[in-house]
């Protein structure tokens, strides 16, 4: 299977807001339960997607020219990122991550920060991720991870 990493579009916003809903409903749910992943899930989930695309760099990560998951990344930050639920643990959140830290190192940046959800935080705790507080009750868990041969 081959990755290939994209700027996203306007017109991409239907699709990367149904693989969010659907990465949350899949993949947080057991975690969170139902009724707080829904909640996540269906808060303004168009607007949410077209105002990163608007305001932030977002990536898409494409197989076969469909989209199966996309990162969103302000300055020296992960502001969030979703994969499509069947194709969780295909190495298609690594490539979207090492993107991500690819562009903010280049952006001049030493350290890269996001809040892990509760389905995510054993994933960014393997790549090297260290948790900076514990998990808020409705928040995501804040991690850093300084990133090697940034410009800083």
């Amino acid at each position: 299977m081959s990755i290939r990493i994209r700027p996203a579009r306007q017109i991409d916003t239907s699709d990367l807001a149904t693989i969010r809903r659907n990465a949350i409903l899949v993949l947080a749910t057991p975690e969170m339960g139902e009724q707080r992943a829904r909640e996540w899930a269906d808060s303004s989930a168009d607007e949410r997607v077209l105002r990163a695309i608007n305001e932030h760099e977002v990536w898409v990560a494409e197989c076969d020219g469909v989209a199966v998951g996309w990162v969103e990344i302000d300055q020296a930050r992960v502001e969030g990122m979703y994969v499509c639920p069947d194709r969780a643990r295909g190495g298609i959140g690594s490539t979207l991550l090492l993107h991500a830290e690819d562009r903010i190192r280049s952006a001049g940046h030493a350290v890269v920060a996001l809040d892990a959800s509760w389905n995510a935080e054993e994933f960014y705790l393997r790549r090297g991720y260290e948790p900076q507080s514990q998990h808020q009750a409705d928040a995501g868990r804040p991690m850093r991870k300084p990133l090697r041969g940034s410009a800083v």
